[in-house]
């Protein structure tokens, strides 16, 4: 009697970045089941620092304290263009007098079937024989999904 092996099960997240109406990009990370928070009230500090550094490279990412769960990006521009940044990227816009911008935003769960076509269209899922959207959560413009391989 032959024994039969179990297909290995690989999870992966799938970050995808979509502004306005162009095709989403995505990349993937290392990362397990228990690295996307499902609850509206915390902030992710590793996905802050993921969106605030796709948004301005020298930004600098803070978890809120006065505003619970929300991302907050700093860097320092004229309010002018702090503006204009933060709301193309669909983020809230504060700026001081000191070009002080800051873009903020809340973590939203989004359903795992807004994932499905990055999961599938992604490099790795040619090397399963099925690929599953998990988990969604939504920074913003950018979309953290956990995506199912199993080989």
């Amino acid at each position: 009697m032959k024994s039969i092996k179990p297909k290995p099960i690989y999870l992966f997240l799938l970050i995808v970045l979509q502004f306005s109406k162009k095709p989403a990009i995505a990349m993937v990370m290392e990362g397990g089941s228990g690295s996307i928070s499902t609850t509206d009230d915390s902030c992710n500090k590793d996905k802050c620092l993921i969106l605030c550094k796709k948004l301005q490279p020298e930004a600098e990412a803070v978890c809120s304290s006065t505003h619970i769960g929300f991302c907050e990006c700093k860097f320092n521009i004229p309010c002018l263009i702090c503006s204009l940044v933060c709301k193309k990227a669909g983020l809230e816009a504060e700026c001081d007098e000191d070009h002080g911008c800051r873009c903020s935003v809340k973590p939203e769960v989004c359903p795992p079937w807004d994932c499905s076509e990055s999961c599938k269209n992604d490099p790795i899922a040619k090397t399963c024989s099925i690929m599953t959207a998990v988990a969604c959560l939504k920074y913003g413009p950018m979309h953290f999904c956990t995506c199912l391989c199993t080989k």
